[in-house]
């Protein structure tokens, strides 16, 4: 008698973890030496610590929310600060000329596409505009002379707030337990496989024993786990074919079309 298998990794995490509890539930129940599968129902028996490791994902750091947030301000001021050099510009003021010799280019490239840029480059740019401005007392006064002060001011302290959350997540996720799901699910796999295979044996070479109640039993159990995987590969297909059937027509609509003449 045959067992129903499929290859249990290709099940989620938390579908793996209840399906091998199940399993283990329903060979305790037997008389593993009787029935000559002691050892590899044994070496099952010792990857059950393991399972227990395949718990559900901590998902996002609360912080991430708050983080997001000021992110979305300071940007705002960033737009603030890009607006009013465009006000200052067009005003074009004789008396306030000097000043923006010396702060329009430097706005301009710190400040060019930065909406666009990822947020580990936005975060350089702007450590880097606050050293500059820093060490550049003449770029300092332009600044202030013409109006951005404030603007910029606001961005420090967001920016500043920004990474003291930043390293806060970093440490509390740096403690976090290390999830192992894949190198768990490969153990434990290799033991279901070579416990499965072992059952098979072992109903034909001890056809004096009972084997059959322990195997409906096992496949029962696992037939709606194998429907999820099969469904899933189904939708997955069908997916695909949705797809290459799709790219075909575009294919079709954008190919030059031909008349024959007579």
């Amino acid at each position: 008698m045959l067992l129903n298998t499929f290859t249990f990794y290709r099940l989620r995490k938390l579908e793996f973890a209840d399906y091998v509890k199940g399993v283990i539930n329903i060979v305790r129940k037997y008389d593993a030496g009787a029935l000559n599968i002691g050892a590899m129902v044994a070496l099952l028996l010792e990857q059950e610590p393991q399972v227990d490791k395949l718990i559900v994902g901590y998902g996002r750091h609360p912080l991430t929310n708050e983080i997001n947030k000021l992110r979305e301000k300071r940007n705002n001021f960033l737009t603030a600060v890009q607006s009013h050099l465009v006000s200052v510009e067009t005003a074009a003021m004789e008396t306030s000329a000097a000043h923006l010799n010396l702060v329009t280019p430097f706005l301009r490239r710190m400040l060019y596409d930065i909406k666009s840029v990822n947020e580990k480059e936005r975060t350089e740019r702007i450590r880097q505009l606050f050293s500059t401005t820093e060490s550049n007392i003449p770029l300092q006064e332009a600044l202030e002379a013409l109006g951005f002060g404030a603007y910029l001011l606001e961005v420090r302290r967001i920016q500043n707030e920004i990474a003291q959350l930043v390293n806060q997540r970093v440490e509390a996720l740096s403690v976090r337990p290390k999830m192992q799901t894949r190198e768990v699910k490969l153990a434990v796999s290799a033991a279901m496989h070579n416990l499965f295979r072992r059952i098979e044996l072992a109903d034909l070479e001890n056809t004096a024993l009972d084997y059959d109640s322990l195997i409906n039993e096992l496949n029962v159990w696992t037939m709606p786990y194998q429907a999820l995987v099969k469904s899933r590969d189904t939708r997955s297909s069908n997916k695909t074919e949705l797809n290459i059937v799709d790219t075909e027509k575009k294919t079709v609509a954008l190919s030059p079309t031909t008349s024959a003449t007579a």
